[in-house]
């Protein structure tokens, strides 16, 4: 009986995400990318995030990030946005288990997102996408915010730092405005 209904729910779950997904490419919105365990491995050594500071993920699917720089740096304030409904719904019901009180994820168009008052902004999109954020994100910033980029750099802006993984691929991308 209770195999039965932790199916039940799997594909209840399962048939939310695909559909969520479905119509998220449908409107030409990005698909969901996770972040490895390698390349969090290479947050860790390389990112310059200091204790009770503010980051803004957008784009954040599940917040796996955001979980990461509150517990990894003392982030006093992580904030993320997405589209994709299942996602965040999973999430914050196990933010609540796991009392993770600084983090906020909000299902929107990260378009609506207020970017003035963080220090870091994070993003993880594919370049078609990253494209359409330059212009309207580094309009909106504080000057003193830093942008960083995983695995997808800005088109028409020069990275203040470029950090590369044991491979010598260029991973990380930090801009300011």
């Amino acid at each position: 009986m209770i195999l039965i209904v932790v199916l039940s729910v799997f594909i209840i779950f399962l048939g939310s995400y695909l559909r969520n997904s479905f119509q998220a490419s449908k409107k030409g919105l990005p698909p969901y990318l996770n972040t490895y365990p390698r390349q969090r491995y290479l947050f860790r050594k390389n990112l310059p995030v200091h204790k009770g500071s503010t980051i803004l993920d957008l784009g954040c699917g599940d917040g796996t990030m955001l979980r990461l720089f509150e517990k990894e740096y003392g982030c006093k304030k992580a904030v993320g946005y997405d589209i994709n409904n299942f996602a965040i719904r999973r999430w914050k019901f196990i933010n609540k288990i796991l009392w993770k009180k600084n983090i906020t994820l909000i299902h929107d168009d990260l378009f609506r997102a207020d970017l003035t008052w963080y220090d870091y902004v994070y993003l993880f999109l594919l370049p078609d996408f990253m494209e359409k954020v330059e212009p309207r994100l580094f309009e909106r910033i504080d000057p003193e915010t830093v942008v960083i980029c995983n695995a997808f750099p800005f088109l028409n802006r020069q990275p203040t730092k470029i950090v590369t993984d044991k491979k010598g691929k260029e991973r990380l991308f930090f801009y300011k405005k």
